[in-house]
């Protein structure tokens, strides 16, 4: 669930207005002295055709024993600096030095750590309304989500190797190819990633994990990491994986696109994650790993599963506007409900998402206007009698009220709801088989280039509709409000499964 992915791209934007260079390759060594809760890291990072003056990236900043350039071994000043507009208890930074002279290629090398008081950063989910930490390390696990555990380039590395040295019976799961060379070796954790997706930092999770696994087609390893007391979970979340939801999402939008795909059991303290990075589904052990799946896979575990995994698809092959790949996301849950449970189950699900927008978007206003007033956030929520937490998700949004999808400030929950309603207006506009051929070749688009505009994802469809689809898309993305009230869904719906 990436409801503050707003922040991230604003993070891109702002690492990016300072030099263009390009971040190549990235060694981190990730040491745990778990009783002590620390994390000792050595980052070795290569930059090619870096400009003279300011060199940023984002960082949660840990504490610094030495940031030096390898090459010369001549220690290198560097600040961090507040990231303004956003809350500090997020603890993202903005890391920053400064190069007198072009460097065709630079080696840095930064060595710092990290304990259970610096790896934490905490948001506010938008749907549950409580409070849900980003990472954290304690002495019986360690995971991030979304912390910016080291300094984060414009566009991310272009390869990456994560080398995790643990205490006998941890294991670690990231992103990336297992090495299992190096771990009949050494003992130790490699994980070897080549052209990782630009958008966000690698998840982690580190734990004394059991393991389930199956070769999925003769070519996609699966595997989920719980707890020992968790492995019946586990397995029934496989069964689930390998013949029904993997056979539904390729139907929907192609081969697989990676190597492997690792679902994860994390045990945050405060909140409940469902959040996916490139080849990995992190789920809260509470909420949605611990939990049994329903006989026909209707439930909020099973459309939460599909909607994580269908994100390999929309978020790391193609690399499209995030308020696009969230609907998709939220969509493609959508459709598995219809293909499992029948249009009716569908409809009363995007009725349900048709109103949580409407919702959200009232109170938006509400709150905009009582920031105009001059109120306060507590004094807001005492005048609308909710609760100060309901209201803080939503307070920062006020500032601009109701957006439009297009608009990078838009409230990120909108990308959920009216992202998943936008797709389902635009089925209606066309017969299904065409609305399914055209979707699954913006991912056979995105094998060719990943880099998809909103203006590409029209084109796509307007070719194979032979329709022309601006006013439509203008009115879903460009406008604010819901255009239109829930189109019908068939009650007989054509396959997904169209080649």
């Amino acid at each position: 669930m990436k409801f503050y992915l707003l922040l991230f791209s604003l993070l891109f934007s702002l690492s990016a207005s300072a030099v263009e260079s390009v971040f190549e390759k990235m060694d981190l060594r990730i040491k745990a002295e778990i009783p002590r809760s620390i994390l000792w890291m050595d980052l070795r990072m290569e930059l090619q055709n870096v400009e003279a003056g300011p060199v940023q990236a984002v960082w949660t900043s840990g504490r610094v024993s030495r940031f030096f350039d390898e090459q010369t071994g001549e220690d290198i000043p560097f600040q961090v600096l507040p990231l303004q507009g956003y809350s500090p208890e997020l603890g993202y930074k903005i890391f920053r030095f400064r190069l007198n002279e072009f460097k065709q290629k630079l080696t840095l090398r930064m060595q710092f750590s990290y304990d259970s008081g610096t790896f934490s950063g905490v948001t506010m989910n938008p749907l549950t309304k409580d409070p849900l930490l980003l990472g954290q390390i304690l002495p019986n696990s360690v995971f991030s989500s979304h912390l910016y555990y080291y300094p984060f380039f414009f566009d991310g590395p272009q390869k990456a190797n994560i080398l995790f040295d643990l205490p006998r019976g941890w294991r670690a799961v990231t992103t990336g190819d297992f090495d299992q060379e190096t771990y009949s070796q050494t003992g130790d954790f490699l994980f070897q990633i080549l052209k990782p997706s630009p958008s966000l930092p690698f998840p982690i999770s580190i734990f004394p994990f059991a393991q389930v696994g199956r070769v999925y087609q003769k070519r996609l390893r699966v595997s989920l990491h719980a707890a020992a007391q968790d492995l019946s979970f586990a397995e029934q979340k496989l069964r689930a994986l390998t013949t029904v939801i993997l056979p539904f999402l390729e139907s929907l939008m192609g081969p697989y696109p990676h190597k492997s795909l690792r679902i994860v059991e994390v045990f945050p303290t405060q909140g409940n994650i469902r959040e996916a990075g490139q080849e990995v589904v992190l789920l809260s052990q509470k909420l949605w790993f611990q939990t049994e799946l329903d006989p026909i896979l209707s439930n909020e575990a099973s459309l939460a599963l599909v909607s994580e995994i269908s994100k390999q698809w929309n978020s790391y092959l193609a690399r499209m506007p995030t308020f696009l790949a969230e609907g998709m996301s939220e969509f493609t849950s959508v459709l598995f409900l219809e293909r499992q449970k029948g249009p009716q189950a569908a409809r009363e699900s995007l009725l349900k998402l048709q109103d949580v927008y409407e919702k959200e978007a009232l109170l938006l206003r509400q709150l905009t206007e009582l920031r105009r007033q001059g109120l306060s956030l507590e004094a807001a929520a005492a005048q609308l009698k909710l609760p100060l937490n309901e209201v803080a998700t939503f307070w920062a949004y006020a500032v601009w009220g109701e957006l439009p999808l297009t608009d990078p400030r838009v409230f990120p929950g909108f990308m959920m709801s009216k992202g998943s309603l936008a797709l389902h207006a635009l089925r209606t506009t066309m017969p299904d088989l065409i609305f399914f051929r055209a979707y699954r070749k913006v991912f056979e688009a995105a094998r060719k280039n990943p880099d998809l505009s909103l203006e590409d994802v029209k084109n796509i469809f307007e070719a194979e509709s032979r329709l022309n689809l601006n006013n439509f898309f203008l009115a879903w993305y460009a406008g604010r409000g819901l255009p239109v009230h829930l189109p019908p869904i068939a009650n007989e719906p054509e396959p997904l499964a169209t080649k």
